[in-house]
């Protein structure tokens, strides 16, 4: 019986079995919830989705923030493309990488505005206790890719049909 190598083994396959077809199935659950969340929430701000704001009461509510540096225009829509446009190229797993940099800095500026109210918030005022998870979830795609099952791996050949280091894409 002859060794297998990693070129003549089936796609997915290794001395782990299926764990890589298991981690990218994981990692397509976690970007499928994400995405829901950055969709809706973009949505609510630039569309008015589910009795959201729409960008005007967005804009005003980043004025009362008195946020240094851009204007509330800027800022909001800066915010909303960013949970929009995100949310939407994480759910189809394309430029994963790249699109959890505008999240991560999306929920860092949020974290900063809600800071006051603490970890749970306090007195009907919403805190940062979900930022953190949603956070932690775009650092392990930033660091980890889309998967397998991402138009990514279409795109550039990676994962289930090749081998070797994942481009920063």
């Amino acid at each position: 019986m002859t060794q297998q190598t990693a070129a003549t083994m089936p796609a997915g396959a290794g001395r782990d079995g299926n764990n890589g077809l298991a981690i990218s199935l994981g990692l397509l659950v976690l970007r499928l919830a994400l995405a829901t969340i950055f969709i809706y929430h973009g949505g609510q701000k630039i569309f008015g989705w589910a009795h959201g704001p729409g960008m005007r009461g967005f804009t005003a509510f980043i004025a009362m923030q008195h946020l240094p540096l851009l204007s509330a225009s800027v800022w909001a829509w800066m915010a909303a493309l960013a949970e929009f446009g995100g949310g939407c190229l994480t759910a189809l797993g394309l430029l994963t990488r790249l699109a959890q940099i505008p999240l991560l800095i999306d929920m860092f500026v949020a974290t900063w505005v809600v800071r006051a109210n603490g970890f749970a918030g306090a007195a009907g005022h919403a805190g940062y206790q979900w930022h953190v998870p949603l956070m932690a979830i775009m650092t392990m795609l930033l660091l980890a890719g889309g998967g397998l099952v991402s138009v990514d791996r279409l795109i550039f050949h990676r994962g289930f049909w090749s081998y070797g280091p994942q481009p920063l894409v």
